[in-house]
């Protein structure tokens, strides 16, 4: 299986390039032109089971039919997580998902799965075309908790939030994805000795302890503040990236990032604080000391 599948679920639209991709994932740009307008989608490929190589060995350890239902178990997942994510379709803060789609071998044991979501721009790609002003820092917080504040209401945390899981909509908006409905499932296999696995979490994610809220919101801010750091984590620049983690975890008290942001440097420190207790309880209480710097910044630049 492979994009002409993918043109055959989706035959008005062209995929033009690629905007990412990881081993068993593509993200393209698709466009759709009527007339004299032309439309932006963004559609996402997923492979299923993925790498071809440990497919088969896997394959010949289990059998033929317990693959099969293996195989049949991780769509049903990926389907059920997409479905959920089309519920929250034009929801602020959230990557809108249009259609979904999925196709499979003839003897079930290979699948695609191709969404079309409306255009977006992974984060890393904005800020390497555009750069990233304070502004637009504050208004991803804002965006983001907004996109937290709508999985609030069906009493459901993020808990993987990182900066590959932040969009930009192309509206002036960012967006987040990478939810999934087995979120709690993730602190069972979380391996804390793996730094790249634990560069966002919170010091909680710890299967022995209390997760809330501000859970996320502890990652959002640590997202801010690399943003306003250099593009480093809070201690990378004297101890490396896997010092930086391990001594985040530990407990040490994170300084000011590099950028001198007075109140917006308050409000990041506090959603990072180490003890839960001292962070914003909700996403909402956190956007609105956000909204209050960007409302200080936008009288700023009116009077220059």
């Amino acid at each position: 299986m492979n994009e002409r599948d993918i043109q055959r679920i989706l035959p008005d639209w062209t995929l033009s390039y690629t905007i990412s991709e990881s081993e068993n994932e593509k993200l393209y740009m698709a466009e759709k032109t009527s007339g004299d307008v032309t439309k932006y989608s963004a559609v996402r490929a997923i492979w299923i089971p993925g790498n071809n190589a440990d497919a088969e060995k896997k394959k010949a350890e289990m059998g033929e039919e317990a693959y099969r239902r293996y195989v049949s178990s991780l769509v049903k997942k990926q389907k059920q997580d997409f479905n959920f994510l089309r519920g929250f379709c034009s929801k602020p803060g959230i990557v809108n998902l249009r259609e979904l789609y999925d196709i499979s071998n003839s003897d079930d044991t290979a699948y695609l799965l191709v969404a079309r979501y409306d255009y977006i721009q992974p984060l890393k790609e904005y800020i390497r075309e555009n750069g990233l002003t304070v502004g637009a820092a504050v208004k991803l917080g804002m965006d983001v908790c907004r996109g937290l504040e709508q999985l609030k209401k069906l009493d459901y945390k993020h808990l993987n939030l990182t900066p590959d899981c932040i969009y930009f909509d192309g509206k002036d908006r960012f967006r987040i994805d990478g939810i999934d409905t087995d979120a709690t499932e993730l602190r069972r296999v979380l391996d804390k000795n793996d730094c790249k696995q634990m560069a966002f979490y919170a010091p909680e994610l710890d299967f022995s302890k209390y997760i809330s809220y501000n859970t996320d919101t502890y990652s959002l801010g640590l997202i801010l503040y690399t943003l306003l750091n250099d593009g480093m984590l809070p201690f990378e620049k004297e101890k490396g990236f896997e010092g930086a983690v391990r001594h985040r975890l530990s407990g040490a008290k994170i300084p000011a990032p590099a950028y001198n942001g007075g109140r917006l440097n308050d409000i990041i420190l506090k959603s990072i604080s180490f003890d839960p207790k001292k962070r914003y309880a909700t996403p909402y209480m956190m956007r609105q000391d956000l909204e209050e710097v960007y409302n200080k910044l936008a009288e700023q630049v009116k009077g220059q």
